[in-house]
């Protein structure tokens, strides 16, 4: 009924198969949070760019419209020198 130690057969090879895969799921998880975190990273980025372009946007119309402001008045001063 009971077999002795000796006459027990290792079953060393399915434990160490499902070890292995895992470990490769493991390190394939690892890879994928190091992924995400630089995707993460990226977004972050690229949202503080979008910001500093908003910021020059506005800037740059700003600097137009006073051009223009400044523009139109060398105009008039032009007219009463010439005038």
């Amino acid at each position: 009924m009971y077999q002795s130690w000796d006459q027990i057969t290792p079953t060393a090879t399915p434990c160490a198969a499902q070890l292995a895969q895992k470990e490769t799921l493991i390190t394939a998880l690892e890879k994928r949070v190091e992924l995400l975190q630089g995707v993460s990273g990226l977004r972050s980025t690229i949202g503080k760019q979008a910001t500093k372009i908003r910021s020059l946007k506005q800037k740059h119309a700003k600097v137009k419209e006073r051009n223009g402001q400044l523009s139109r008045q060398a105009a008039a001063l032009r007219r009463q020198v010439d005038g």
